[in-house]
């Protein structure tokens, strides 16, 4: 008779891993959230506030972007994911100001008019944001985003001849995107055209 081999090895329990995963990802996390001030550089800041970010710790990612800011006034995107930080956070004028400065930096930056633009629609000033929403277009007109909201800019102001514009053209770059189609009908009912 043959016996059966057996493994001397034995497996460790699925809680054993858990606990095990658990204490490394603490690690992991406590170790990238350390940056050690002396030789840091704009980078470990920026990287440290975005791990802030990916975790909802606003304060604490701005003050990451504060410090990578401060060692590199010319960081655009530690001043792009900050802005978007204080826009979600509704601090609205320091996110312009930060989209402001990214212009400064880069005049050729479409995010930058966007997201401004974007900041600028929440406050219900729209045409500062179309104007924002026109300059991002000009310098990437396949931006279908930007299409899009500046026609729904403009159905909000009742301007439906443009919105028209936007959602056509949209509708000729992604010829499946049934929203565009949607807010052209909008558009077409403000124009009593069924």
């Amino acid at each position: 008779m043959s016996k059966k081999l057996q493994c001397p090895i034995r497996t460790p329990n699925i809680i054993n891993i858990t606990i095990i995963l658990f204490i490394t990802i603490l690690l992991c996390t406590a170790m990238t959230l350390t940056v050690n001030a002396e030789s840091a550089t704009a980078e470990d800041y920026y990287n440290n506030g975005m791990t802030h970010v990916k975790l909802k710790e606003h304060e604490q990612a701005i003050a990451d972007f504060n410090k990578a800011i401060a060692l590199n006034p010319q960081y655009v995107e530690a001043y792009f994911i900050r802005g978007k930080v204080y826009y979600s956070s509704k601090k609205y004028d320091l996110a312009i100001a930060d989209f402001n400065k990214m212009i400064a930096v880069n005049p050729q930056n479409s995010d930058a008019y966007f997201n401004r633009g974007i900041v600028y629609d929440t406050l219900n000033q729209l045409d500062k944001a179309i104007a924002d929403f026109d300059q991002a277009i000009a310098i990437n007109p396949q931006n279908k985003v930007v299409f899009f909201v500046r026609g729904i800019a403009y159905n909000r102001l009742e301007n439906y001849i443009k919105a028209i514009d936007d959602f056509s053209h949209l509708i000729e770059l992604s010829p499946k995107d049934a929203m565009a189609y949607f807010n052209r009908g909008y558009a077409y009912a403000g124009l009593h055209q069924y």
